[in-house]
């Protein structure tokens, strides 16, 4: 079971009710990371070490369907290759978000040290 937190309280009909975070991986929402896939650079509503929100996607992914491509933020030669599944797709919205099914060391320690600052 993912470790819960109470992130906010707001009161509903008359009651007190908690916000529990169920996320493994806090979110940043830092759209200087820029996501290629499919040899498109899109931008990044958020993202966590779990995963990304990608905003202006325009292609066709299905729910679990494999992609890979490149991150890297805004200003910084570096980029590194990652592999992800699709968790979900908005057409009308033009988002796409997945979870990573496998990052290198590098890719990590990219993200941790933005995560970190």
């Amino acid at each position: 079971m993912l470790p819960s937190k109470t992130v906010a309280s707001e009161e509903i009909g008359g009651r007190v009710t908690d916000h529990v975070e169920r996320r493994r991986h806090k979110r940043h929402e830092n759209p200087n990371l820029l996501i290629t896939v499919d040899g498109h650079t899109y931008q990044a509503r958020n993202w966590s070490l779990g995963g990304v929100l990608l905003i202006g996607y325009d292609g066709e992914k299905t729910l679990g369907e494999a992609i890979r491509g490149e991150l890297g933020f805004a200003g910084e030669a570096e980029r590194h290759p990652f592999e992800a599944l699709v968790v979900r797709q908005n057409r009308d919205s033009g988002e796409l978000a997945f979870g990573f099914a496998g990052l290198s060391d590098l890719a990590l320690d990219l993200l941790s040290r933005h995560a970190a600052a």
